[in-house]
């Protein structure tokens, strides 16, 4: 009985740990995606053209800009985090460094591919009216982008060291002044669908400057940053090498941006554009406490690891994937009854919550299993095996998802429905290999691994885990004593 009691003990504080971290990282995403949102909604008031140029636009800025920022930042949680948890502190601040560097060197080709957005939306087939509105959208957001990137590093510099309030606060207030730009940039200057890109890249700049003023006015930065140095422009191999497999890591992001790109070409383009655009909106917004979960993890995971504690780790996984389980469920069956409802948030058009409708019966079971693998694939970053998820969520999304998605939406005239049922198999099949993975971990090894990747040598690292495994030892004999005691 006194054992249970200490498992049930540890658990709870784990939980607690886990979820200081998630909850403000989740407040801060949902904050950061309620941007899109709030300017859809504005949009969606104008026309369902615009509607319809303007989820689009959203679309390619999360498959060329966004994701790719957001992908490649997250590297950060294993550099960043493990060196933090092994106490190299200045090794944080050049990680920073470097991911900024790395982020802006990144933006230049994002700005050529949403500079000539128009002929490439024409050649692929979308309308030319409409490719023309999703153009102008991106060439306005633009400049956003480039703050965005130093946004992303930043938080995730902070975040791996478990300071998550700063962005947190920062966004909420960027979100809650969103609709007002939006107003002003629409409807008082007249812009229209332009004014929503604008309001976007203003909010972009606002959270870059109140995050950046928060740091030094505090001085966040003092123990991990000395100031600018040449460091910055070393170490780029070693943050690509980690970098590149977390950015495809959100290969499943893209592949149902392509998915929205292939229901513009169904009958009524219009409506199934919308309705997937309604569905994107409502799926990243259900992401994020399953992203909150997901970065708390792979920050208290890469904590543990640099800190030599492999039982830690282990039992902050075990408590993480739990309560992402947990949320799936919750989640996919709130979306499945509120499937007539929730579209209305977005658009008042009969015909486009229909066809919304019906893409939720499905795509509900899709963010659950979506929810859970975000969770899980948590846990592979902050053990830092990015690189063994990156043929899986390609088999799955681009052997398994799209190829299906494409036969039932088109060639068994399924249409939007079809495109979310090929969806949900490849979620299916993701999260089910990431549950293999992760319960195959050895936590020896990846701890190991982790205190060599922040400078330790295998000599070093082997007397920091045996240093642990008796510490921990004499821990649990403590405990013991006491529950008998009691």
């Amino acid at each position: 009985m006194g054992k249970v009691r200490r498992e049930i003990r540890v658990d709870g504080s784990e939980l607690w740990s886990l979820m200081i971290l998630a909850v403000p990282v989740f407040l801060t995403f949902a904050s950061n995606r309620l941007l899109a949102t709030i300017s859809l909604s504005f949009v969606g008031r104008l026309g369902a053209t615009q509607l319809a140029a303007a989820g689009l636009a959203t679309s390619l800025s999360n498959v060329l800009g966004d994701s790719v920022l957001t992908g490649i930042a997250s590297c950060l949680q294993t550099l960043c985090g493990q060196a933090f948890g092994a106490k190299a502190y200045k090794e944080v601040g050049n990680w920073w460094q470097r991911a900024v560097l790395i982020l802006w060197v990144t933006c230049i080709p994002i700005t050529v591919i949403w500079t000539f957005a128009a002929p490439i939306l024409t050649a692929i087939g979308q309308e030319p009216a409409v490719a023309k509105m999703t153009a102008l959208y991106l060439h306005t957001r633009l400049p956003g982008i480039w703050a965005f990137a130093a946004f992303q590093a930043t938080q995730q510099y902070l975040q791996s060291q478990g300071i998550v309030q700063p962005s947190m606060y920062c966004g909420i207030a960027v979100a809650i002044l969103h609709p007002a730009w939006n107003y002003i940039f629409i409807h008082f200057f007249g812009w229209g669908l332009q004014g929503a890109a604008a309001a976007y890249a203003f909010s972009n700049f606002l959270q870059l400057a109140s995050l950046i003023i928060v740091v030094f006015f505090f001085e966040l930065q003092k123990e991990t940053f000395d100031g600018i140095s040449s460091t910055a422009f070393k170490g780029w191999g070693t943050f690509l090498k980690l970098g590149l497999p977390s950015l495809f890591m959100l290969g499943e992001w893209w592949a149902a941006e392509i998915v929205v790109l292939l229901s513009g070409k169904l009958p009524n383009a219009e409506q199934s554009l919308s309705a997937m655009n309604i569905f994107m909106e409502t799926s990243a917004l259900s992401f994020m406490l399953p992203l909150g979960l997901s970065i708390g993890i792979a920050i208290r995971t890469a904590n543990e690891l640099g800190a030599g504690q492999g039982k830690r780790a282990e039992r902050a996984a075990g408590v993480a994937v739990a309560v992402g389980t947990a949320d799936a469920l919750i989640t996919a069956t709130v979306i499945f009854f509120a499937r007539h409802q929730l579209p209305r948030i977005f658009t008042a058009d009969p015909a486009v919550v229909d066809v919304t409708s019906k893409v939720l019966s499905v795509m509900a079971f899709y963010i659950a299993a979506d929810g859970l693998q975000g969770v899980l694939g948590g846990v592979l970053r902050g053990s830092g095996r990015q690189g063994r998820t990156v043929p899986v969520m390609f088999i799955s999304y681009y052997v398994v998802a799209l190829p299906a998605a494409y036969l039932l939406g088109f060639t068994f005239n399924m249409g939007v429905v079809g495109l979310s049922l090929g969806m949900l198999l490849g979620a299916l099949c993701n999260v089910t290999i990431y549950i293999i993975m992760c319960a195959r971990t050895d936590w020896g090894i990846a701890v190991k691994e982790a205190l060599q990747r922040s400078g330790r040598n295998p000599e070093q690292a082997e007397m920091l885990i045996q240093e642990n495994m008796a510490r921990n030892h004499a821990q649990e004999e403590m405990d013991v004593r006491q529950d008998e005691e009691s």
